[in-house]
């Protein structure tokens, strides 16, 4: 009997850090040929919620960049803080058309994929075809999301 509930204990903790698993690094890879357009969400406790928000970033065509929430502002984060989500833009705003998806880790309740087109900074289409946005979540020990832009 004390091994299953110990086993069963085992299992549960496992449950529960995966359940609560958030990002404290985000690496974004883009895969598109165009530049990318995104912001990150992020707050100060493991709540999953996304209560602060970056400015919108570029990433280069064919890039990728790895923030942490000291890298990209994020007002009023720091290093210790948490990144559970990120929106991805068709374009820069002021361009017909504009709209985002957001995605993010599970806990946050926000979709781990997103389907967009893509504009290019001068508002003309980039690709004329959906692009897609992924969320891989952030595991330990070192808890880094992935954001993969196909």
């Amino acid at each position: 009997m004390k091994k299953i509930i110990f086993l069963l204990s085992i299992y549960l903790l496992a449950i529960t850090n995966k359940s609560i698993a958030q990002a404290q690094q985000l690496k974004v890879i883009n895969n598109t040929g165009c530049d990318v357009y995104y912001s990150i969400y992020g707050d100060y406790a493991p709540s999953c919620m996304p209560a602060y928000s970056s400015s919108i970033i570029v990433l280069s065509a064919v890039g990728t960049y790895y923030s942490d929430p000291t890298a990209v502002p994020i007002p009023p984060l720091g290093s210790t803080d948490f990144i559970n989500g990120a929106r991805v833009y068709s374009s820069l705003p002021g361009c017909s058309g504009f709209s985002s998806i957001a995605v993010g880790e599970p806990c946050s309740g926000l979709p781990a994929t997103g389907t967009f087109y893509l504009f290019k900074a001068d508002c003309s289409v980039c690709i004329d075809k959906l692009r897609t946005a992924k969320w891989v979540p952030a595991t330990p020990p070192m808890f880094i999301a992935t954001l993969i832009i196909n």
